[in-house]
Parts: structure tokens; C-alpha cells; sequence
């Protein structure tokens, strides 16, 4: 019995499956333009613009290259930093919890034929924080978890694997 269960383990192990995805317009390479700011946020767009490169990187799917030698341009905009309040304390009516989010319109050339994939595509990203308690972080902590999100989901759309 002790061999079955073993024998069951090793061929369930095996089994499995894999997603196959294609990159947006069968795109292999990118360089990705430093994104304008259009916020009054200090250093946003380049800030945005690394969290994308980092996540390039990360995901290992596209690479990242410079203009002369990529399949595609990205170039973009982020457009909006929206703080809005989530949740209220029950006594002051105090602001115990915000929302960061960031919006970014983005264009995507082929290079080599300067097709349009995307034009002004727009992504959001975002993430909440306390004030205060014990799970209390500052607002620029939230606003790089907002950054990074965004980035991951423009990274994921490259790959053909969501869309906003």
C-alpha cells in the first residue's frame, strides 16, 4: 500500500500544465521611454518607468533594449495620483485608511514598421494604508506599492496575459 501511494505521488507529480503566451504584437524586445509626469507628484513617471523595467527583467519575457536595437517603443504618460479616503474611525470620523492610485496612458510602436499596438492604453495601479495602528506606513510606502502594481500589470499585458 505504502508503494502505491508512493507510485501515486511520482506520476501525479509529473502531471501538470504549462501556458504558452504570446507577447503583444509577437514582440521579443522593448525600450521603454522615460514616461512624462503629468502629476504633482516629485519623480513619478521615472520612478514609474523603472518599476516597469524592473518588472521587464523579472518576468524574463520580453527583454529590455535600447531604441536602435528593440521590436517595439513604449512610450506613456502617468496622468493621475488620486489619494482617496477608504475607511473612517467610528467616534472622530477621522480618516483611518487611504487608497493610492495611479493611472498612466501608454502608446506601443513596432519599431521596425511603426504600427500602433496600443494607443493611450491605460492602466491603474493601486494600493490601501493605514494611518495609523499597528499596520500604520506612510504614504510613500503605498505609493510605490501603487508604482509596482502598475508596472506589473502593463508588464502582463505585454506578455498577452491580462488586460486592464
Amino acid at each position: 500500500m505504502r508503494h502505491l501511494a508512493l507510485a501515486l505521488a511520482v506520476v501525479a507529480g509529473g502531471c501538470g500544465y504549462t501556458s504558452v503566451t504570446e507577447n503583444v504584437g509577437g514582440i521579443d524586445s522593448i525600450y521603454i521611454s522615460t514616461l512624462a509626469n503629468r502629476t504633482f507628484e516629485h519623480e513619478l513617471g521615472v520612478s514609474t518607468t523603472d518599476a516597469i523595467i524592473r518588472e521587464c527583467i523579472y518576468d524574463g519575457q520580453i527583454e529590455v533594449s535600447q531604441r536602435d536595437e528593440a521590436d517595439a517603443v513604449l512610450t506613456g504618460e502617468v496622468s493621475e495620483y488620486i489619494l482617496d479616503p477608504v475607511t473612517y474611525g467610528t467616534v472622530d470620523a477621522d480618516v483611518r485608511q487611504y487608497r493610492v492610485r495611479i493611472d498612466a496612458k501608454f502608446t506601443l510602436v513596432e519599431a521596425r514598421t511603426g504600427r500602433r499596438l496600443w494607443l493611450d492604453k491605460v492602466f491603474s495601479g493601486d494600493e490601501t494604508y493605514f494611518v495609523s495602528g499597528r499596520l500604520a506606513r506612510p504614504e510613500e510606502a503605498a505609493r510605490d506599492g501603487a508604482v509596482a502594481d502598475l508596472a506589473k500589470r502593463v508588464v502582463l499585458s505585454l506578455n498577452g496575459t491580462w488586460q486592464p
